[in-house]
């Protein structure tokens, strides 16, 4: 079975939530899942998986969380981080309270970043409107499922 990285930023804790839904159903599916906080991930582990997932809500104008930006966004791009061909998958999170014309805008930061890299999205983003909590045995179980079985 596969390894799989998630790296993801969290303020309210709904991002923790999903993420880590998504590392129970990989984890019953039988693929090892590490799991960290933007604001404590080691880069240097960023290629040691078979997987690499990013994670975060969307603020304001379409930005990413606070801590993935003032930590891992900051230092990530300070490295040559080559994901050519490498396995990626991203999830973002959003809330229209915001600003409806960048609602979970960042899924879309974040698979640009991975693609701009070279990196292999396997399966579409998953990306949540508002409270995760109701999602989380439908949607969210069901995205790790299928990313799961694309890692086999």
């Amino acid at each position: 079975m596969s390894h799989i990285h998630i790296v993801y930023g969290t303020t309210g804790g709904n991002t923790d939530l999903v993420t880590d839904m998504v590392r129970i159903v990989l984890e019953e599916n039988g693929h090892t899942v590490t799991r960290e906080k933007a604001e404590v991930a080691d880069l240097d582990r960023l290629k040691t998986n078979d997987c690499l997932i990013l994670a975060s809500p969307t603020y304001g104008h379409g930005q990413l969380e606070d801590h993935f930006i003032r930590t891992f966004w900051k230092e990530v791009h300070k490295i040559d981080l080559d994901l050519t061909n490498h396995k990626c998958a991203v999830i973002g999170l959003g809330d229209p309270k915001y600003d409806a014309d960048y609602n979970i805008e960042s899924a879309i930061i974040l698979q640009g970043f991975m693609e701009e890299r070279g990196g292999k999205m396997i399966v579409g983003n998953l990306a949540i409107n508002r409270s995760p909590i109701p999602q989380l045995e439908t949607k969210v179980r069901d995205w790790a499922e299928l990313l799961g079985s694309s890692l086999t």
